[in-house]
């Protein structure tokens, strides 16, 4: 099962949302205003779809909205500088909050051993930050991370954002530290 999680409060997020629609994907999960706690929110919607699976596992998990070095937002809307109030995924909220780091977790219990998470924001993996941010949630849900260190979002044939990986991705995995890359398919 692949699991989509969009933050139509902000404008990558609705279109990438339509693109999800376009090509009828299923197991969408939607935020259209920002929210404080849009983390937990999602883990909840997360574990929930996962139950409605077969496996009751998750083989791929992908978030789409805004993101930066070592950051990925899940609820926060056009404000890509923060995830205040749990609005997003980022390195130093993970190393301070252990609650945070809880919520996390319950997503290792619902992620298929063969999965992955992909974050979709712009830059998520872009440079140390973004490198040893991707180790810490492989090594936390077991599963290898994706993120992409440059903007993600271009425009195809004036309709909108396409949902292939731009420039270099980087992927980190559990118990490896450093990450490998590869290009993405639209450079």
């Amino acid at each position: 099962m692949e699991v989509h999680v969009c933050d139509t409060s902000s404008n990558e997020g609705v279109i990438a949302a339509n693109n999800l629609k376009r090509i009828r994907a299923a197991h969408v999960i939607l935020f259209d205003a920002p929210m404080s706690n849009g983390v937990g929110v999602m883990v909840s919607k997360v574990v929930e779809e996962a139950s409605n699976s077969p496996s009751g596992m998750i083989k791929v998990l992908r978030i789409w909205a805004h993101g930066g070095p070592g950051s990925q937002g899940v609820s926060r809307g056009t404000d890509a500088s923060a995830n205040a109030d749990w609005a997003g995924i980022d390195l130093e909220t993970l190393a301070k909050n252990n609650e945070m780091t809880k919520t996390r977790i319950q997503l290792e219990q619902v992620l298929d051993w063969y999965g992955r998470v992909e974050m979709r924001g712009c830059k998520v993996g872009s440079g140390i930050r973004g490198q040893i941010f991707l180790n810490y949630l492989a090594n936390l849900w077991q599963v290898p991370v994706h993120a992409g260190a440059v903007d993600q979002g271009i425009v195809v044939g004036g309709s909108g954002l396409e949902l292939a990986w731009t420039g270099t991705v980087h992927v980190a995995r559990p118990g490896v530290s450093g990450t490998t890359t590869f290009k993405g398919a639209i450079n």
